[in-house]
């Protein structure tokens, strides 16, 4: 940019919004800008600064021609998305933290950005603090990602862990996770595995080239995660993590999804805890790569919203498309256990396995272990969202140990 000091207009001053305004502050002898206004809704509120930047209509920074790069840190996708529209459209620089807006909109965002030359960033969108879309648009450009999974969603790996360290239940290490402040009062985005399938979408054109719409991919959460299981995985010696999961096929075809895993615990990420994200990338030249870092936060988010900022500062303009072009296959047979209580046996039952290799019961419910079709697992699970079914990715179940339902075996 060729006029100094580049004046900023910053959507939003939560978590998100704070985090980069403290930054940026400790850190503006480094930059050659200002943040001129911060637009938020509450005019009431207090806020830990003088309010003389505040202002509360989108059209005092989106209408100020003064004004050359939008930073956009607010929770509602919707209106995120009209602010980045009418700031691109205006000419301006757009970086974001949201990431359901990118999710939803991002295609759209990146062909005006392009179109009208200017660039739209959004790293803090994934896993806070690791640098992921970074490393996938220009580190590993060249190389080429055979598959990744990780663990970009804090507050369930909070859970996961209370539930596993200390033996609470879901529902207590729930409660304790909204006190801290790492669940929302209404924790559906997070436990239901939209924020993480948000993300996959997100990481899924940047490492692998696919446009793949969240509601394309199949989804489930820990919400329904029940005694039966997390007993079967103490007895294994398993860890049950959220995981966002892609991976490539021998006909180059990509399957992507976001489910509950059991993992043994000597996997990699077995080990994270609490808060903390970790994405564990394959690629064919540099091998396996894992990455850990804080995945929420005020300061760790407001970072990755820093280097965006500091990079535009800088003159990039984002390239258009990334890595190799592959398609998505729907029709992958995955290795799953399906567990419920007694209320879902019967829905459970209508289960679409394709092969089975156990049922497992005891007091709490009952369970079984097999293989069925992508497409027909996330159609069922979209038809019965509401009846207690717990559906994981199994990976310890090979093909070698699965039986025909005719020989269905008790355990």
């Amino acid at each position: 940019m060729s006029d100094f000091p580049v004046q900023i207009g910053l959507f939003g001053f939560g978590c998100v919004g704070q985090g980069f305004y403290r930054i940026f502050q400790e850190q503006q002898s480094e930059v050659q800008a200002q943040i001129r206004k911060i637009v938020v809704k509450n005019p009431n509120k207090e806020r830990p600064i003088a309010t003389g930047k505040f202002y509360f209509q989108a059209q005092d920074i989106l209408n100020d021609p003064t004004i050359r790069l939008v930073v956009e840190a607010i929770d509602d996708a919707e209106a995120a998305y009209h602010i980045a529209k009418t700031a691109l459209q205006s000419g301006k620089h757009v970086v974001s933290a949201n990431k359901k807006m990118v999710a939803l909109y991002g295609n759209e965002l990146r062909a005006l950005a392009h179109s009208q030359q200017r660039t739209f960033l959004y790293e803090a969108a994934v896993a806070g603090s690791i640098p992921i879309l970074q490393l996938l648009q220009h580190y590993y450009r060249y190389d080429r990602i055979e598959w990744l999974r990780g663990i970009i969603n804090g507050s369930t790996n909070f859970i996961l862990s209370k539930m596993h360290s200390e033996g609470v239940t879901y529902e207590a290490a729930l409660q304790e996770a909204q006190a801290l402040g790492f669940a929302e009062s209404d924790p559906t985005l997070d436990v239901e595995g939209f924020d993480a399938v948000y993300k996959l979408s997100i990481l899924l054109y940047h490492a692998f080239g696919i446009e793949a719409s969240p509601e394309q991919l199949l989804r489930q959460g820990i919400h329904h995660l029940d005694p039966l299981t997390t007993g079967y995985c103490t007895r294994k010696k398993y860890r049950i993590k959220l995981l966002a999961q892609a991976y490539e096929r021998s006909d180059g075809s990509l399957t992507a999804f976001v489910l509950p895993a059991l993992l043994p615990v000597q996997d990699p990420l077995a080990s994270v805890e609490q808060e903390e994200n970790a994405i564990e990338l394959s690629l064919r030249y540099a091998h396996r790569q894992l990455l850990r870092g804080k995945g929420a936060g005020s300061t760790p988010t407001g970072a990755a919203v820093m280097a965006d900022v500091a990079r535009v500062l800088k003159g990039y303009i984002a390239t258009g498309k990334v890595n190799i072009k592959r398609y998505f296959y729907e029709e992958e047979m995955l290795p799953l256990w399906v567990s419920g209580n007694s209320s879902a046996r019967r829905v459970l039952q209508h289960f679409p396995f394709h092969e089975l290799h156990a049922q497992i019961s005891d007091a709490f419910g009952f369970a079984f272990e097999g293989y069925a079709r992508y497409d027909q697992v996330r159609d069922f699970l979209q038809k019965h969202p509401q009846t207690g079914i717990f559906v994981a990715y199994h990976p310890q179940l090979t093909r070698q140990r699965v039986k025909q339902a005719s020989t269905l075996l008790s355990v």
